[in-house]
């Protein structure tokens, strides 16, 4: 009974509540290292851009601040300034990643340093073809990124010229650029890539540096003439065609998606194969054209969900209507897959696709084999679902090595794929150090495959170091790879075949052996 008196008393009894802390530093400048003053600095518990701080302040004219009263937690300190791009403590890049902090009841920590990174600025005008300029166009830049599928762009910034055709783009980080300008008169959307091209592939990017401020970037813009474009496409019986128009190349390319950055034209109407395009601007074109199959199979396809009729040609609209632009479409290629599992690999295979850059993947059966059909074009190959423990060896199409090569459609026929994996992979394990010879943790480390396999993501293995910057990569598929290490990296950045020229010969060679386990001790790039 003593006891539970002494338990509700326990209870009962206020609380001292738990002591506050607070957070005291410096914002600099990224590049300078001066102080900077008018820096609003903010704390929140979730390091996310968006919804109210926990406590917030704003630098002095030394670029000191103090928040007070915080309670004992882990926080994200951010900045935010004119000039500057919103920046988490413990970045070391724009956009890079942040530092939380811990503070204990009561702790007062003092002397933390955020780095502000100072945005890029370009600007120029834009002009008729006669060196008039032009008000009211609409001017976007769109970032160049790399991923595993490949180069794509992201919209970054958009601005409206003003009435003497100037235009300014603020706020952009460190990258390549496109600068696209659009116009809108009377229902005819004009548009122009920087310096004044109307095809991505023949326009200039613009590379951004740190803070940069470019001016002069003028863009030339065609006369607002629009046409009207009938194309005719002659199907198989039974099969629907499809048909728009794609300003400049195609809208998949390679390695490169540009659907995000070209213009694609509708038709106005369309009725027996014919379709018919209103109000198209002069330019150069990609006509995009395809059958699609009826809901019921033809005679002898079990399998028609996939049956490819395509054709994919120019078209210059320059002076005058087009009234008959006639489109034969082409049958692609019947590709059937089938894979094997070298050796006595103990490895389950279930599942699993075989992915055509482009033109999305395919399942495998139960048997290991698959069906389907592709249009004309070249195709990156990879399989989809790999499982722990295996690779892929080969692909192979008679003598063609797909694999490095990739695959390329003629036209019709019948194309067999026979991959083999195996599960002769290999291992890598080391530690990154700094130029003093110590550990780095966070670092981060890829294995970067022979230039003829480059097109192949699954071959780039990356690895970040632990508190002790160690590492540990598994798996790997044997061959020749070229090491580099980071203190930090943008995500992504080694698929940018520009990004790794310049580190090649600085790069550790590396053999990764069939079964073979290797350590490597590698240094971080300065």
């Amino acid at each position: 009974m003593s006891k539970l008196i002494l338990l509700l008393a326990f209870f009962l009894t206020p609380q001292d509540p738990p002591q506050k802390c607070a957070i005291s530093g410096t914002v600099v400048d990224a590049l300078t290292g001066h102080p900077l003053n008018k820096v609003a600095v903010s704390v929140d518990t979730r390091g996310e851009p968006y919804g109210e701080p926990a406590a917030s302040a704003i630098t002095d004219s030394k670029g000191t601040f103090t928040i007070t009263g915080l309670d004992p937690a882990r926080y994200f300190p951010a900045a935010s300034r004119n000039g500057y791009l919103e920046t988490y403590y413990g970045a070391r890049r724009p956009g890079g990643g942040k530092t939380a902090i811990a503070l204990d009841p009561g702790q007062d920590l003092k002397d933390i340093t955020l780095k502000l990174f100072p945005y890029a600025v370009v600007a120029g005008v834009v002009h008729d073809p006669d060196g008039e300029p032009l008000s009211g166009v609409t001017v976007t830049a769109w970032a160049v990124q790399f991923g595993a599928d490949g180069k794509s762009f992201q919209q970054a910034a958009e601005m409206v010229a003003d009435g003497l055709g100037q235009y300014r783009i603020p706020g952009l980080e460190p990258g390549k650029y496109y600068l696209r300008a659009e116009l809108d008169t009377r229902g005819v959307l004009v548009n122009s890539f920087y310096p004044g091209v109307p095809d991505p592939d023949a326009a200039t990017m613009v590379e951004v540096g740190l803070g940069a401020r470019i001016a002069g970037l003028d863009i030339a813009m065609p006369r607002p003439r629009a046409f009207r474009v009938t194309v005719r496409i002659a199907a198989p019986p039974g099969f629907e065609a499809h048909c728009w128009l794609s300003s400049g190349r195609d809208e998949y390319t390679g390695y490169a998606d540009y659907t995000s950055l070209v213009r694609g034209y509708i038709p106005s109407s369309r009725q027996h194969g014919q379709f018919v395009f209103s109000r198209v601007p002069a330019g150069s074109y990609t006509v995009r054209a395809n059958a699609s199959p009826p809901a019921d199979c033809p005679k002898g396809m079990d399998w028609c969900d996939t049956v490819a009729y395509s054709a994919s040609p120019r078209l210059d609209v320059t002076n005058s209507d087009i009234d008959d632009f006639r489109v034969n479409l082409t049958a692609g290629a019947a590709i059937h897959a089938h894979f094997t599992v070298e050796g006595d690999a103990k490895t389950p295979v279930e599942g699993g696709a075989l992915h055509f850059r482009g033109a999305g993947a395919k399942k495998f059966l139960e048997d290991q084999r698959l069906s389907t059909m592709l249009s004309i074009g070249h195709y990156v190959v990879e399989f989809d679902g790999l499982p722990s423990g295996l690779y892929v060896k080969s692909i192979r199409s008679g003598s063609t090595d797909v694999l490095r090569d990739g695959l390329t459609v003629a036209g019709s026929g019948a194309i067999p794929l026979e991959l083999i994996l195996s599960d002769e992979v290999g291992a890598l394990d080391g530690v990154v150090l700094d130029k003093d010879d110590k550990p780095v943790p966070g670092a981060t480390l890829v294995l970067i495959p022979e230039a003829a396999l480059r097109s192949h993501p699954g071959l780039f293995y990356t690895a970040v170091t632990d508190q002790y910057g160690r590492y540990r990569l598994k798996d790997l598929a044997p061959g020749e790879y070229k090491a580099v290490a980071w203190d930090d990296v943008k995500p992504n950045s080694w698929f940018d075949p520009d990004f790794l020229k310049p580190l090649e010969s600085a790069a550790e060679a590396v053999t990764v052996a069939p079964k073979g386990h290797d350590t490597l001790k590698l240094h971080v790039q300065l």
